[in-house]
């Protein structure tokens, strides 16, 4: 009998499929094998707590952590193949009984086609509003590392004029800790040299529904409030058939990222389109955005408060009711 792993091993397994996607080769597909030994590479520390937790020391080595996930991995292939980026080859190369598995990385099109259905209604009850959207995104940000905190544009000096805000203010900011897993030594030296470039800044613009009349504006107003972050995203929970194509295409153009976020069932939620990145996030609109709401200088306060301290401090994002999910 298998000992469950103490993680979610099939969200791991989406993790490790994703970024070998990433690396280069998207349409390859790998051993369950291959997967463990890159789970047991991206989580070192909870393979050593497996290793310490064995009853009767039958797990000893890492070699016996990475031959329990195998095992793992191909007792869940029914559970991994209910994930939709995810395809399964069984009984492929090298054997009988011999199970594959890649991340599902054709064209953007590609991707979103399956999801039309979807990306269209998301089983969305009549009453759910925009604002019913914002636990959801962080509960799943949370679930990529990612520590969010809303920002609502109420708590501004509104000196933009009514209507104005929307333009100016993103609905939720983020940050992420690159070296999270690194050596505590490298960990430290980096903090020491380049605090600034271990952290990540990210922003989300949610919308409930973009649709053909929407798209543009919808669009272009992520930019206008979005941008200056790292990581800038627009998130939608439907995304309607006809408005996709130019919203990737949008996207694409001014380096913003798509998220599809499932209202319904938050582990699910796909990024579409990831962000590219930028270097340095813009200090003028960052500032900008201060002067004129008390949340944003909150978001800016618990990032130099990590900074100093060498990590996130968790009290400051509110995250303890997503920590048990």
């Amino acid at each position: 009998m298998v000992t469950s792993f103490s993680f979610n091993l099939v969200g791991k397994v989406k993790e490790v499929l994703e970024s070998f996607a990433l690396q280069g080769e998207p349409d390859k597909y790998y051993s369950a094998r291959e997967i463990a030994e890159k789970i047991v590479e991206f989580y070192p520390e909870d393979c050593c707590k497996k290793i310490n937790a064995s009853k009767n020391n039958k797990i000893k080595s890492l070699n016996d952590v990475t031959a329990q996930i195998c095992a793992e991995i191909t007792a869940a292939k029914e559970r991994i193949k209910k994930i939709q980026t995810i395809d399964i080859l069984l009984n492929g190369v090298g054997g009988k009984n011999k199970i594959l598995f890649r991340y599902n990385s054709g064209s953007q099109e590609e991707k979103i086609e399956p999801l039309n259905e979807k990306l269209e209604n998301n089983g969305l009850d009549s009453d759910i509003s925009e604002s019913c959207l914002y636990e959801k995104l962080r509960e799943y940000l949370f679930s990529k590392g990612i520590y969010s905190m809303r920002i609502d544009e109420k708590t501004s000096s509104n000196t933009k004029g009514r209507g104005g805000n929307k333009w100016l203010f993103p609905d939720i900011v983020g940050i992420k800790d690159s070296s999270k897993d690194w050596y505590d030594g490298v960990k430290k030296l980096s903090k020491n040299l380049i605090s600034s470039e271990v952290f990540s800044m990210y922003s989300f613009e949610v919308k409930l529904r973009i649709n053909r009349s929407n798209v543009r504006e919808y669009f272009f107003q992520a930019v206008s409030n979005s941008s200056w972050a790292n990581y800038p995203y627009i998130v939608a929970s439907v995304i309607d058939d006809r408005a996709k194509d130019e919203l990737l295409m949008l996207a694409k153009s001014y380096s913003v990222g798509v998220i599809w976020l499932d209202y319904k069932e938050v582990e699910n939620t796909q990024i579409l389109l990831y962000a590219p990145g930028q270097e340095t996030p813009d200090w003028d609109i960052m500032s900008r955005i201060a002067e004129e709401n008390k949340d944003f200088r909150r978001y800016v306060k618990a990032i130099n408060d990590s900074v100093q301290l060498g990590e996130i401090r968790e009290n400051d994002w509110n995250i303890g009711k997503f920590k048990d999910r």
